[in-house]
């Protein structure tokens, strides 16, 4: 474990993804509606409790599902998985600069999206992990 991880300002999520629908499922240049309002939903759970940041690991699909969406990963390091893939443990910001930008890209993505009528509940981005050591 690192030191300062699994904070109350850090909490660890796993196997965070929506499975794309039929419709999606081809389009590799999409991104599930629900899979935005899951990860809209994550951040805004999170500032609402005041915790920064989610501590993950996550495999090569889900950092170019988290890069698609606009939640920018900020990785600590790298490793390898069960399957002999390439993960990445790193950090997902809670703050409002990480969730507006995923409403700007799924409303930009998904024409009957109406992200930007939700509510930000808090203006500043935390800065990350790292930083702090």
């Amino acid at each position: 474990m690192v030191s300062g991880a699994l904070t109350k300002y850090t909490w660890e999520a796993s196997r965070f993804f929506i499975t794309p629908d039929k419709f999606h499922f081809y389009d590799k240049r999409s991104i599930d509606i629900r899979t935005h309002a899951l990860f809209i939903s994550m951040i805004d759970f999170g500032m609402e409790r005041g915790i920064a940041s989610y501590e993950v690991v996550v495999d090569e699909m889900m950092v170019r599902i988290l890069r698609m969406c606009g939640w920018p990963l900020n990785v600590l390091n790298t490793g390898t998985g069960s399957l002999s893939e390439k993960v990445y443990y790193g950090n997902l910001p809670c703050c409002s600069k990480a969730l507006e930008k995923i409403m700007f890209i799924a409303n930009k993505h998904n024409k009957n999206c109406d992200a930007h009528s939700y509510s930000l509940k808090s203006s500043s981005c935390v800065e990350p992990l790292s930083s702090l050591a």
